[in-house]
C-alpha cells in the first residue's frame, strides 16, 4: 500500500493519465511503422493525431497535479479552476505554490517578493509555461476543432488567418515535444507539493529540460527516420523478402 495519501478524484485522474499514455505509445509505435514502411500519407496523418495526444497529455497531467492530496486544498483547487483556460491554470498552480511555500500575500508580485534562489527558479518555470507548454496547448485547441489547414482568428468563427499555419511536426519533433513537457510537469508538480524537494530536484529537472529544447526542431528526423528504414530493410532481406 501507498504511504502518501490518495483521494478517488486523483486516483481517476491517475488512471485517465496512464490510459492517455498507453494511448501515446500506440500512436508512436503506428507512426514509426509508417515511417518504417515509407508511407506518406500514414505518416503525414499519425502526424496531427500523435501532436494532438501530447495536448491531451498535457491537459490529464494538469489535473493529476491540482487533484494530489499532498499539495492543493479545496480552496485552492477552486481558485485554480476559475481559469478558463488551460494554460491560466497551470501557471494559477505555480503561483499559488510559491505563494504557499515562502509565504507571498496575495496582492504581493512574486517576481518582487520572492527570496532567491526561490525567485529565479519559479520565473525560470512560468517561463516555460509560457515559451513550450502554451504553444501545445495551443496546437491541440487548434487540431481538436478542425483546424488542420487554416487558422480561425482568435475572436471570430467565421474569418480565417491570411495564410495556412503548420502543425505539421514530425515524429522526432513530437517525442521531444512530450518529453519537456513531461520534465515540466514534474517540475510544476514538485513545486505544488514539497518545496524542500523542489530545491533539490530543480537544477537536475531544469537540464534534462534545456537538453530537450535543443531537440525541439525535429533536426534529429532524418537520421532517426533512416535508421528505422535501413532496419526495416535488414530485417525484410533477413527473411528473403526483397525491398
Amino acid at each position: 500500500m501507498s504511504e502518501f495519501p490518495s483521494s478517488r478524484n486523483f486516483s481517476r485522474h491517475c488512471d485517465n493519465l496512464n490510459e492517455v499514455l498507453r494511448t501515446i505509445t500506440q500512436i508512436a509505435r503506428t507512426h514509426k511503422r509508417a515511417i518504417r514502411e515509407r508511407d506518406a500519407p500514414a505518416e503525414l496523418a499519425l502526424r496531427k493525431v500523435h501532436t494532438l495526444m501530447i495536448g491531451v497529455f498535457a491537459e490529464t497531467r494538469l489535473r493529476k497535479i491540482i487533484d494530489d492530496p499532498t499539495g492543493f486544498n479545496a480552496h485552492e483547487r477552486r481558485v485554480i479552476w476559475r481559469h478558463s483556460s488551460q494554460d491560466g491554470r497551470w501557471r494559477s498552480s505555480v503561483d499559488l505554490a510559491a505563494r504557499k511555500h515562502w509565504s507571498v500575500p496575495t496582492g504581493a508580485e512574486l517576481r518582487l517578493a520572492l527570496p532567491q534562489p526561490a525567485r529565479d527558479r519559479v520565473l525560470n518555470v512560468l517561463s516555460l509555461l509560457r515559451g513550450e507548454l502554451a504553444p501545445i496547448i495551443t496546437h491541440r485547441n487548434k487540431l481538436a476543432h478542425g483546424q488542420w489547414v487554416w487558422q480561425l482568428k482568435s475572436q471570430s468563427d467565421d474569418q480565417f488567418l491570411s495564410t495556412p499555419h503548420d502543425l505539421d511536426y514530425n515524429y522526432a519533433a513530437i517525442a521531444s515535444r512530450q518529453k519537456t513537457l513531461e520534465f515540466i510537469a514534474r517540475l510544476v508538480h514538485v513545486l505544488c507539493v514539497s518545496e524542500p524537494t523542489f530545491d533539490r530536484d530543480f537544477d537536475h529537472i531544469a537540464s534534462d529540460i534545456r537538453a530537450e529544447q535543443s531537440r525541439l526542431d525535429g533536426s534529429d528526423y532524418d537520421a532517426f527516420a533512416e535508421t528505422l528504414r535501413r532496419s526495416h530493410s535488414e530485417g525484410l532481406r533477413k527473411r528473403g523478402i526483397e525491398t
